[in-house]
């Protein structure tokens, strides 16, 4: 089974498609999920939590590593992160791993 989960933006809709983990993830932990459409093989559900809400965890990630950027002694002339993110159910959006690590990549670039 796969689908599709709608999230709710100020700016509209937007929708992912889903494998069947998050789904059944959804449909466990979240209450206000609302099954929209289904035949067994395809369904779409509409998330109760707020796509702003559900990128919470990516947001405190992200302002942490500026917070450590920042205390640098020798700041860099750029900065770039660059994050893997899964969407996991109630959980909304978390760093994504592959296999034992975690997709995240910080690169700091220094000029003379």
């Amino acid at each position: 089974m796969s689908g599709v989960v709608i999230f709710e933006s100020k700016y509209g809709d937007i929708s992912f498609e889903a494998d069947e983990s998050v789904l059944e993830a959804l449909e466990a932990h979240d209450s206000g999920v609302q099954s929209l459409s289904g035949d067994g093989s395809d369904v779409s559900v509409r998330a109760s939590i707020k796509f702003n809400d559900a990128l919470q965890s990516l947001h405190n990630y992200v302002s942490s590593m500026q917070d450590v950027v920042q205390k640098l002694t020798l700041k860099p002339k750029e900065v770039s992160v660059e994050v893997g993110v899964t969407l996991k159910g109630s959980a909304g959006f978390v760093i994504a791993k592959a296999g034992a690590e975690t997709s995240m990549k910080l690169t700091l670039k220094w000029e003379p």
